[in-house]
C-alpha cells in the first residue's frame, strides 16, 4: 500500500476516512446479504462474488493516474466481498458436516486460510521488492488466483441441502416433519435480528471476536511501520532479508504472525477436543484465558523491540499463539447458539462488526491516538508515540477475555433453546380407548381391522354379602 499511495499521491488520512465511511455503509447492508444467503443459492452468490472480486483486483493494476482516487473504494469493495464470503463458507460447512465433525472442519478451514494468507504475504513482499517496486504484477497474480477459484466453483458444483446435518433420519415422516420445521422457521430479516439481539451468548461472542479482530488487524497494519520507526531511532539493527527494509520487516513479521496463528489453532483444537467431554466449559475458558494472556506478551513485544529483536519476535509469536486459540472455537460456539435459519444473518452481522471496528477502524484509531500523544508531548519521538498508542491492544485483550468468560454463564441455556427448536415434534399420543375392534363373524377379520371405538364395558355388579 505505501507504493500505491506514493505513486497516486494518496493521503493516508483521506484513505482511512474513505475506508471508514465505506465500512459504515457496508455495515448497514451486509446483514441483508447474509439474510439473502439464507434464502437463495449460495453457490450462485459465491460465483458472482468471485467474479466481481477478480475484476476489482485486476482493475487496480491498470488504473491510470487520473483515476487514482478510485483505489480506496475498490479496496473497500474487495474487503466487503471477502467478508461476505466468510459468512457463506461457514454456513456451507455447517450444512455439510454434522455437529460432531463441524469443529474439526472449522479448524482445518482456518488453517488453510492462514496458510494462503502467509503465501499472499510472501508474494506481496517479494514481487514489489525484486521487480523494481512493480506492485501491479503482484495484483495480477492475485487476479489469476481468483480466476482459478471461479473455475473450481463452476466445475465442482455441490451445495448441500440447508440444515441437512440436523436431520439424520431417512423416514419419510421425518422428512415431512423436517420440511414443515424449515418452513416454520423461515422468518424475516428483522425478526432474525431481534432474536440474535436477545441471545446473550451471541452478543458476548461477537464483542469478544471484535476485540480479537481489532488486535489482529491493528498489529498487522501498524507493526511494520512501528518496526521501521524503531530501526530509525535505535542502535540495534535487524538484517534486511529484501532490498527494501520495510518489505523485509513486513514479510518477516507476517510469516511469524501467520505461523503463530496456525500453531494457535492446532493447540486450541487439541485442548478443546481432549477437555471438552470432561469439562463442557473448556471452550470458553480456554478462549478467554488465552486472550487475556496474549495481551501480556503483546505488551512485552512493544517494550522489548528496542533492546532485542529476538526477544520481541519471540514474544509476538507466543502472543499470536494465545490470541488465535479461540478462532475456530468461537465460530463453532456462535453456530451452536444460533437458529439454523438465522446463521447466515448471524455470521454476516458478527463479521461486519469485527470488520468495521477492527479491520478498517483499528489502524485509523491507533494512528489518531499516536497523533494525539504527539500533540500533547511534542518532544516525544514518533516511535514512542506509536508505542504508547499500541498499549490499547493489551487493554482490549483483557476486555475481550472477560467477554469470553461471561459467555460461560449463558451459553448452555442458549444451546438448549436451539436444540429444542431443532428437535421434530413428537407424534400425537393415542387415546387408550382408541383400540381396534374386529368383526368376529368375518373369517378374514384378522386382516381387516376396524377403527371404531370399542364400547365401554359396564362396571361389574357388586357382589352381595352372603
Amino acid at each position: 500500500m505505501p507504493l500505491i499511495e506514493a505513486e497516486y499521491e494518496l493521503s493516508i488520512d483521506k484513505v482511512a476516512r474513505v475506508e471508514t465511511g465505506f465500512a459504515i455503509v457496508f455495515a448497514l447492508v451486509n446483514p441483508f446479504f447474509g439474510h439473502l444467503s439464507d434464502q437463495i443459492s449460495r453457490w450462485t452468490l459465491m460465483c458472482l462474488g468471485v467474479t466481481f472480486w477478480t475484476l476489482f483486483v485486476a482493475s487496480c493494476s491498470v488504473i491510470p493516474q487520473e483515476w487514482g482516487w478510485t483505489i480506496p473504494f475498490i479496496r473497500c469493495a474487495v474487503a466487503a466481498i471477502e467478508s461476505f464470503f466468510a459468512g457463506i463458507s461457514l454456513t456451507l460447512i455447517d450444512d455439510l458436516f454434522p455437529p460432531e465433525k463441524r469443529r474439526g472442519t472449522l479448524f482445518k478451514f482456518n488453517n488453510f486460510s492462514y496458510i494462503m494468507g502467509a503465501l499472499g504475504i510472501v508474494v506481496g513482499a517479494i514481487v514489489p521488492s525484486y521487480l523494481g517496486s512493480n506492485w501491479r504484477f503482484a495484483l495480477q497474480l492475485v487476479a489469476v488466483a481468483g480466476l482459478a477459484c471461479l473455475v473450481l466453483l463452476i466445475c465442482v458444483k455441490k451445495e448441500p441441502p440447508r440444515y441437512y446435518t440436523e436431520d439424520h433420519s431417512d423416514d419419510p415422516q421425518m422428512q415431512i416433519l423436517s420440511f414443515q420445521y424449515i418452513w416454520k422457521l423461515t422468518s424475516s430479516f428483522f425478526k432474525n435480528l431481534r432474536i440474535l439481539s436477545k441471545t446473550r451468548s451471541f452478543v458476548f461472542l461477537t464483542l469478544a471476536s471484535w476485540s480479537v479482530n481489532f488486535i489482529n488487524e491493528a498489529m498487522f497494519a501498524v507493526v511494520p511501520d512501528f518496526l521501521n520507526r524503531t530501526r530509525a531511532v535505535t542502535s540495534s539493527s535487524f538484517p534486511c532479508l529484501l532490498p527494501d527494509c520495510y518489505y523485509s520487516d513486513f514479510m518477516f513479521y507476517g510469516l511469524i504472525k501467520y505461523a503463530a496463528d496456525i500453531v494457535g489453532i492446532q493447540i486450541g483444537m487439541v485442548i478443546i477436543t481432549r477437555w471438552f467431554k470432561m469439562y463442557p466449559s473448556a471452550d470458553r475458558l480456554v478462549s478467554g484465558l488465552g486472550l487475556m494472556a496474549s495481551g501480556c506478551f503483546i505488551c512485552i513485544f512493544f517494550f522489548t523491540v528496542q533492546s532485542s529483536f529476538t526477544l520481541a519476535y519471540g514474544s509476538v509469536f507466543v502472543g499470536g499463539v494465545l490470541l488465535n486459540i479461540n478462532q475456530a472455537v468461537a465460530t463453532d460456539m456462535i453456530l451452536s447458539v444460533v437458529m439454523p435459519n438465522s446463521r447466515g444473518t448471524a455470521i454476516a452481522l458478527q463479521s461486519i462488526i469485527a470488520q468495521l471496528a477492527g479491520g478498517v477502524c483499528a489502524p485509523f484509531i491507533i494512528q489518531k491516538i499516536s497523533d494525539a500523544i504527539q500533540m500533547w508531548q511534542p518532544e516525544t519521538s514518533p516511535m514512542h508515540c506509536l508505542q504508547y498508542a499500541l498499549i490499547i491492544l493489551t487493554i482490549l485483550a483483557l476486555i475481550g477475555g472477560c467477554f469470553f468468560l461471561c459467555t460461560n454463564f449463558c451459553i448452555e441455556e442458549d444451546r438448549k433453546v436451539v436444540e429444542q427448536a431443532r428437535a421434530p415434534s413428537p407424534p400425537p399420543e393415542l387415546n387408550l380407548q382408541d383400540i381396534l375392534v374386529y368383526d368376529s363373524e368375518d373369517p378374514g377379520y384378522a386382516a381387516q381391522p376396524s377403527l371404531e371405538l370399542a364400547p365401554e364395558s359396564p362396571d361389574p355388579a357388586p357382589e352381595l354379602p352372603a
